[in-house]
């Protein structure tokens, strides 16, 4: 009974550290349930351990149902296609192989060949070897995750491996200098702080994974609203100058009397003049697009004006936002991100370069919608829209974006045909 129960947990931290394997090169899918992930890793536990026990003189086949098993749960759990999700499968058997050949031959130097052959000491090689697994994937990690490696440096790394490292020198001091293992009980002693040892790495490799993802996440988060923040009083600065753009409005009557007078009285010098200065200044204002939103109006007359200048069709249908119910930063975030994305798009056609924007509230629903040309396919990865550019933190505008819309109980929706990207939100008043 005991060792059916070794066997069984050893089983099932070959499967953790198979799930840790994986979320190495991908993430986990947004809609998928912790408990429905434990109910597949617990479930694939159960397949697995039968396979090895009816398929035990079969070795090729139950390899190959082993990986088919935990290619298909991975592929159902992760961001993966199904091809993807075998080729890292394989990956990691074969990676279980190595370090299985590893530990076997260190516990021949130290033991006798007929001990190590016993089916407890062979779980104990087995905890040796999937230690080394567990120190493989924290390498990865470090190369890999690009979050964690912005979030730790290299000594900080290596100090996160020594954990490991220590555990697997622990082991082998406690083989070499343990007395009498044929005794079962000593041997059952040892499998058990064998299996400690190694849950206790995983359970301390979580927590401080947890913790760094949180740590990366504030990062984020307070990045974007000083963003927004700076961006919020850039726009207030610009909605002042939207009014006093108004209050000179009021001037124009007496510049047009005077215009009638030079006109009248034949001074052609001076109206070209004055008609010269006029011109230019009418060309740097900005454009009085208004929805009774002081924000709204001073984001759009922004990005129209930056729109004009790159040489991009702004073609724009809005009406009355004046009740809309939301903090100026969340209205910066989404339709500066959403704007900003489109002139970047935009900006790269070689053709036709348009954007339609439509702010717009339509039987109390609020829609933000931004229609854009591109000639660059959108890089699509993971069920999210990537930026290609290098630069920390760049590329989230989207995922922002998403937060906030979710934040007011709103939805998005995002596609593209072969020559516009759609990007619509919709938020109920």
């Amino acid at each position: 009974m005991e060792i059916y129960l070794s066997e069984v947990v050893y089983t099932f931290l070959y499967v953790i550290l198979c799930k840790m394997f994986v979320e190495s090169f991908a993430r986990k899918k947004g809609e998928l349930l912790s408990w429905t992930m434990w109910t597949f890793l617990v479930v694939l536990t159960i397949f697995d351990y039968l396979v090895s026990i009816f398929f035990t003189k079969y070795f090729f086949m139950k390899q190959m149902i082993i990986i088919l098993l935990g290619t298909t749960v991975m592929w159902r759990c992760y961001q993966l296609r199904f091809l993807k999700s075998s080729l890292i499968i394989l990956f990691y058997q074969g990676l279980c192989f190595v370090t299985d050949y590893i530990a076997w031959m260190g516990l021949q130097k130290l033991l006798t060949i007929t001990l190590v052959e016993t089916t407890m000491l062979k779980l104990l090689m087995g905890t040796l070897s999937q230690l080394l697994v567990f120190s493989v994937i924290i390498i990865l990690r470090h190369h890999f995750v690009q979050e964690a490696a912005e979030s730790l440096t290299s000594l900080e790394w290596a100090k996160f491996s020594v954990f490991p490292i220590f555990t697997m020198l622990a082991i082998i001091a406690m083989l070499i200098n343990f007395d009498g293992l044929n005794n079962t009980r000593q041997i059952n002693t040892l499998i058990c702080l064998a299996f400690g040892m190694l849950i206790l790495n995983i359970f301390v490799f979580y927590l401080l994974w947890d913790a760094i993802q949180r740590e990366v996440k504030i990062r984020k988060e307070q990045l974007s609203i000083e963003r927004a923040k700076s961006q919020t009083v850039m726009y207030r600065q610009i909605s002042e100058n939207f009014d006093q753009q108004k209050k000179r409005e009021h001037e124009y009557k007496n510049e047009m009397m005077i215009i009638s007078s030079l006109l009248n009285q034949n001074e052609m010098e001076k109206l070209h003049i004055m008609l010269n200065k006029y011109n230019d200044e009418i060309a740097h204002r900005i454009d009085a697009i208004d929805t009774n939103h002081v924000i709204i109006n001073a984001i759009l007359n922004t990005k129209h004006q930056e729109a004009r200048e790159k040489g991009i069709v702004f073609v724009l249908k809005v009406n009355d936002l004046s009740g809309l119910n939301m903090e100026d930063q969340d209205i910066v975030v989404i339709l500066s991100n959403m704007l900003n994305n489109a002139i970047e798009a935009c900006e790269r056609c070689t053709g036709k370069k348009v954007i339609r924007v439509k702010t717009i509230k339509e039987n109390g629903t609020i829609i933000f919608s931004v229609i854009n040309t591109f000639e660059k396919i959108p890089h699509y990865v993971d069920g999210k829209y990537r930026t290609t550019k290098k630069e920390p933190f760049h590329g989230m505008g989207i995922e922002n974006v998403k937060d906030i819309v979710s934040k007011y109980g709103g939805t998005c929706a995002i596609r593209y045909d072969k020559e516009q990207f759609y990007f619509v939100v919709y938020l109920t008043e």
